[in-house]
C-alpha cells in the first residue's frame, strides 16, 4: 500500500508557555483554535467555545512528541499572497500560450504561401498536355516521337 504524503500550512494563534493542566477558561482570549506550546516544550492544538457564563469547551489533539522548530511568522506565506503568485502564474501562462498560438498561425500562414508558390513554380515548369492529347509545343506525343525517330535515320 502506497501512502502519499502532502505538506499543509495552518495559519492558528499560538499561546506559549501554556502550563500541562491547560483547563483554565482565562488561558484562552476567546473563541477559537489555538496552537498551544506547553512548558515541556511538546505541543498540542485546542478548539475552545466559551459562553457567557465563563465555562467551555476545550479539545485537544497532540500535534507534535516532544518539541518542535517553529517557522517564525515572516517566512510564511498568507492564503492572499498565493493565491495572487497563482494568478500572476495564471496570467503569465495564458499569455505565452496566445503568443506561441499566434506565432504557430503566423509560420503556418508563412510556409503554406511558401507551398503554394513552389507548387505553382513546378507546375510552370512541368510541360502541359491539354485535352487533345497535345503538349505545349502543340504536337501530339506521336508526333514528338515520328520526329525524333526520323532524326535518328
Amino acid at each position: 500500500m502506497e501512502i502519499n504524503t502532502k505538506k499543509v500550512y495552518v495559519e492558528l494563534e499560538m499561546l506559549e508557555h501554556v502550563p500541562a493542566n491547560a483547563n483554565d477558561a482565562s488561558i484562552y482570549p476567546h473563541n477559537g483554535v489555538y496552537l498551544l506550546i506547553h512548558e515541556d516544550g511538546t505541543m498540542s492544538v485546542a478548539y475552545v467555545e466559551k459562553d457567557n457564563a465563563k465555562t467551555y469547551l476545550s479539545q485537544f489533539s497532540e500535534t507534535f512528541i516532544g518539541f518542535k522548530p517553529i517557522c517564525p511568522v515572516d517566512s510564511v506565506v498568507s492564503v492572499n499572497e498565493v493565491k495572487a503568485v497563482e494568478e500572476r502564474c495564471k496570467e503569465t501562462i495564458d499569455s505565452e500560450k496566445r503568443r506561441l498560438e499566434d506565432e504557430y498561425e503566423k509560420r503556418r500562414m508563412e510556409l503554406e504561401h511558401k507551398y503554394e508558390i513552389e507548387t505553382l513554380k513546378l507546375e510552370q515548369e512541368t510541360p502541359k498536355r491539354f485535352e487533345q492529347g497535345e503538349w505545349v509545343s502543340g504536337q501530339t506525343l506521336v508526333e514528338i516521337i515520328k520526329t525524333l525517330a526520323l532524326k535518328q535515320n
